[in-house]
């Protein structure tokens, strides 16, 4: 068997994978300039160039890091570009004199000729459609990706081309295969052999199109068998007290709707239906109580439960909680701070601490926080016969496209305890003085304002990167607030972080600036302006998460997005954008999962966004793109049946 080496690192584990692991674009080689002729050169255009090395290389240095600056010519006029990293073995390898092809986006000014993102092009690439790869940082380059795919495609094309068609057999009726996958005039092994080694632009991008459509096809596959293994499994019912009984012991009144969906839960398993939930509810919802009640459910019934949380602090707060309504149930805490004796106890609440003790069969799982958790944290506590319950206000792509398409089952808490309304707004480097006249307003009203900030400490490696540390907001923050400010941050010591937010809880501060350790599980009364510093650095998640933060007991409050940086992606804008137009975390969610993709949606997938794990590698896709391939494949079935009957 052929040696896989670094494929290894994109999770090619079969020789045949290496066939179904897709470039993302192409790059045509097939015309290379010789003479830099700037009339016939397109301002801004692509182009790729040979010339010989005029001078010996300049190496430069900025912020540690080097620049060398080349030129190469083509015996008359000249072309400059800088390269950037360590180039001391090409230096070596191409003297002055020495011939060297080099890609770039075209400048021109005044006669003179550059090259802006300049790269090298090795040499065999010349006169080919190149295949472009992701790679892994720190483990191998995309380069390397083309080389060894090249190397390896010949032998895993076969097997490749016959998973493709299992497949394809399994959902497509066998007259529909080739309008179905949009190639009429190639074979499956043409297509990828297309695919990888193309002779033209238009046939390595019509194969990454076949090969897209089969990846969707896999997704649904994955989806569709998911759904249809946790509508089959029963596992022993569980008969406990009766829910409304058990509710007593909350101080409070439970809703409606956090009753209705409590009973839904405890229905499944009454009837002895395995299942995974998924609890979804923004900040007020009362997730906690619901998930509770059902615990302590599946507590009665005589089985255990684990409920684990992202942090010490949120652990902490859930077990006092539940301890208060169901203690003689048997509650107990396990972090890496807190032990108890977890045989005896019927619900045993932590963190990841959990996942290192052996705590025995749970017949019910809670991952509470659960976008801040790896797929393999949740599963590790899982046996055989265990139900899942997950909570979240804002939930994974993966895990969204699973609740959307019924493999895992729904519980929805819309209506929050007290009524508020969150104003949230993006800002820019010249509004900066808008967002200082907004925390002197919300301060002079007696409120309080939540600074979140992405790094703890400057860069000082990179100072020019526009990110503004917590430190350096501290520090200007205190000469327009003197008296006013504290700090809360992961790298301070964790007796003067908890004394900063004891003094903002107490009133004897407005302003706290923090990190992200604000994101989940802090509660400051009166707080009313969070704003969010570099909410480009931010995922919906999160910046959702935080927002949530604003306002916990009802009434007003803004969140404020800023952006100080100059340069912003459209991709960062439409995060924006999702967060002013929305507020429900269950809108946000669909809208990640529709920006960053589903994930892997397979039965032992892990990966909770982005690219398809299952079958094809290297393809994004969305639940819209699944959806409507399950769709198509079900009217060719009612073609195909029609025309038999």
């Amino acid at each position: 068997m052929a040696k896989l080496g670094r494929l290894k690192c994109l999770g090619i584990s079969d020789l045949w994978q290496a066939a179904l692991y897709c470039p993302f674009e192409y790059k045509d080689y097939t015309q290379v300039f010789e003479v830099f002729d700037s009339r016939f050169l397109l301002q801004d255009g692509h182009g790729v160039f040979s010339g010989r090395i005029k001078y010996p290389p300049e190496t430069s240095w900025k912020n540690g890091k080097p620049r060398t600056k080349f030129v190469i010519h083509d015996g008359n006029e000249t072309i400059m570009f800088t390269l950037f990293g360590d180039t001391r073995e090409l230096v070596k390898a191409n003297p002055p004199g020495e011939r060297l092809v080099v890609e770039g986006i075209i400048s021109k000014d005044g006669g003179r000729i550059y090259l802006n993102n300049a790269s090298v092009v090795d040499k065999e690439l010349i006169g080919t459609i190149a295949p472009i790869y992701k790679g892994i940082a720190g483990k191998v380059r995309p380069d390397n990706v083309r080389k060894l795919i090249a190397e390896h495609l010949d032998d895993a094309v076969d097997e490749a081309t016959n998973k493709l068609r299992e497949l394809l057999n399994k959902h497509v009726p066998p007259q529909y295969v080739r309008s179905f996958v949009g190639c009429k005039d190639k074979t499956l092994k043409e297509v990828l052999l297309c695919l990888h080694k193309p002779k033209t632009l238009t046939d390595g991008y019509q194969a990454l199109e076949v090969v897209t459509r089969i990846a969707h096809l896999s997704a649904a596959d994955g989806l569709l068998n998911r759904a249809a293994i946790n509508r089959s499994e029963a596992v022993r019912p569980l008969v406990g007290m009766d829910p409304t009984e058990l509710a007593k012991g909350i101080p409070f009144k439970l809703t409606d709707e956090q009753l209705e969906q409590v009973m839904v839960a405890v229905s499944d398993m009454y009837h002895g239906i395995k299942s995974s939930f998924l609890l979804i509810g923004d900040v007020g919802t009362g997730k906690t109580a619901v998930y509770g009640l059902i615990s302590a459910y599946v507590a009665s019934a005589g089985e255990r439960v684990a409920i684990m949380l992202p942090n010490q602090n949120l652990a902490v707060q859930v077990y006092e909680e539940l301890n208060e309504y169901f203690g003689g149930l048997g509650v107990g805490l396990m972090t890496g701070s807190h032990k108890c004796d977890i045989q005896h106890k019927r619900i045993i609440v932590g963190t990841t601490a959990l996942l290192f003790q052996d705590i025995g069969r749970m017949g019910l799982v809670v991952c509470d926080e659960q976008q801040k958790m790896a797929i393999g944290q949740r599963e590790k506590l899982l046996s055989e016969n265990t139900h899942l319950l997950e909570v979240s206000a804002t939930p994974i792509p993966r895990t969204m496209a699973f609740a959307l398409y019924g493999a895992v089952k729904l519980l929805q808490l819309r209506h929050c305890h007290v009524e508020k309304h969150i104003e949230t707004k993006v800002y820019f480097k010249e509004d900066r003085l808008v967002l200082m006249e907004g925390v002197r307003k919300t301060i002079s009203e007696g409120n309080k304002v939540l600074i979140v900030c992405a790094r703890c400490e400057a860069d000082e490696d990179n100072p020019d990167a526009n990110i503004i540390s917590a430190e350096e907001m501290y520090e200007g923050m205190c000469k327009h607030f003197p008296g006013e400010v504290v700090i809360a941050h992961s790298k301070m010591d964790q007796q003067e972080s908890k004394a900063s937010i004891a003094k903002i809880k107490q009133d004897k501060a407005s302003i706290l600036v923090s990190t992200t350790v604000a994101e989940v599980g802090l509660t400051i009364p009166r707080l009313t302006r969070t704003i969010i510093v570099n909410a480009e650095r931010y995922g919906l998640t999160s910046l959702h998460q935080l927002r949530g933060r604003t306002s916990r007991q009802g009434g007003r409050g803004d969140c404020c997005l800023y952006l100080p940086n100059p340069k912003i992606s459209d991709s960062t804008m439409e995060r924006m954008k999702v967060m002013v137009d929305c507020r429900d975390g269950f809108e946000i969610a669909r809208r990640d999962m529709a920006l960053r993709g589903v994930g892997d949606i397979g039965k032992d997938g892990d990966a909770q966004h982005g690219e398809y794990t299952t079958l094809i590698k290297g393809i994004k896709g969305s639940l819209a793109d699944i959806e409507s391939i399950i769709e198509e494949i079900e009217s060719l079935k009612e073609q195909a049946y029609e025309k038999a009957s």
